[in-house]
């Protein structure tokens, strides 16, 4: 009798531990159920990583379709003013940040204009006023954190921007000949310099901690664009700070493709040219080109055309294609299932190696089984 009433106690309190578990997971859901409810009519909640100009021109963009945008800015910039003012003041890079904020921004065309004003002569000669600006709402709150959160609120900027760490940190490159080189506006000019390319890339410190509105942003992203802009200086540096891939993995996101562009006036013309024609609803256009509604429904939408007209261009000009930068990772063959067959690469000799890995096995836990349900409940507890 001892054995059963230990047997059942243990089940007792086991019952109530997930009942614990279940009432927090569930309370957790309302609360992103409700910000959602308060985000719906504000459009889709857009995160964008990356740094350097590209970010700020496509966040230019980007806030006239959603206000919902969260901009995570890489902090490894060493050069021109920002490398400045990070060594005399001992302050995290403004310059991205800073691009960032005008691109959201919402002020009058003058004030833009001031706030991005460079001093041509004199000691501040190469500074941009908006740079100083920060630097000043730095030493104002002591926080670099609090100091972009004001000057977003002061010019009333479409969502929000975030570095994406508060620690100093630096970007290290390891070239294909073994030599290390340090800051980020140092390794292009050593990778032209040296005319080798780069192997590996590093943070310092590597265990930097990441800031906590970056990582539950990720989470409760819709959509995740990395970049535009330098793969190795301004979009691979975010991805290096601990947490951020882990929360990318654990998003609700579907991977699509990457492209990589060698930057030149023939591949500009490519690709404006490209856009072009993806600008056109009669070549863009799905419709007649498969009938998979028959067995996957009205919601189904194929959509492969913007890849035909892609290789279409390539014949036309006589461009080869090398691979896909992912290729799913060096071992393409680890995951494959009998529900996607996954052939190998037709580029295997490519002189490009593979530097982006993709899958499609993400580890499913309990709480993402039960993840809808709960959503449904309280969906349904909120309507009545």
């Amino acid at each position: 009798m001892e054995v059963v009433g230990i047997i059942f106690g243990a089940i007792g309190i086991l019952c109530f531990g997930i009942a614990i578990w279940l009432f927090i997971q569930m309370k957790n859901e309302r609360i992103r159920y409700l910000e959602l409810q308060t985000k719906e009519n504000k459009g889709p909640n857009v995160v964008v990583i990356g740094g350097g100009t590209g970010q700020s021109i496509f966040l230019r963009g980007l806030k006239h379709h959603t206000e919902n945008i969260t901009a995570i800015v890489t902090v490894a910039d060493d050069g021109g003013g920002s490398g400045v003012l990070r060594s005399d003041l001992g302050m995290l890079p403004p310059g991205d940040i800073r691009n960032c904020i005008m691109a959201l921004a919402n002020i009058e065309p003058t004030m833009n204009e001031v706030m991005q004003y460079r001093f041509e002569d004199g000691a501040l000669k190469g500074q941009s006023f908006g740079n100083l600006f920060l630097a000043a709402m730095n030493g104002l709150y002591g926080n670099f954190e609090t100091a972009v959160y004001k000057i977003g609120q002061i010019f009333a900027i479409t969502g929000r921007v975030l570095p994406v760490t508060l620690e100093n940190i630096d970007l290290i490159a390891t070239l294909e000949n073994s030599q290390v080189v340090k800051g980020e506006s140092t390794i292009p000019k050593e990778v032209r310099k040296q005319k080798c390319k780069i192997d590996k890339i590093t943070l310092i410190p590597e265990k930097c901690r990441p800031l906590d509105e970056v990582i539950s942003s990720i989470h409760g992203a819709d959509i995740i664009v990395m970049g535009p802009g330098s793969l190795y200086t301004s979009v691979i540096p975010n991805l290096l700070v601990p947490g951020v891939i882990d929360a990318i993995k654990k998003s609700n996101q579907i991977i699509a493709t990457f492209f990589a562009f060698k930057v030149c006036n023939e591949s500009r013309s490519f690709i404006k040219e490209w856009l072009t024609h993806c600008s056109d609803l009669e070549l863009i256009s799905p419709a007649g080109n498969l009938d998979v509604q028959s067995f996957m429904g009205n919601n189904f939408v194929v959509h492969r055309e913007d890849q035909s007209l892609f290789s279409l261009l390539c014949k036309k000009h006589g461009y080869t294609p090398h691979r896909d930068i992912s290729q799913r990772g060096k071992n393409p063959r680890s995951y494959y299932n009998p529900y996607y067959l996954y052939s190998e690469p037709q580029h295997c000799s490519d002189k490009y190696p593979d530097i982006l890995f993709l899958h499609k096995s993400p580890k499913i836990g309990l709480y993402t089984l039960l993840k809808p349900y709960l959503r449904e409940i309280y969906k349904k507890i909120a309507q009545r």
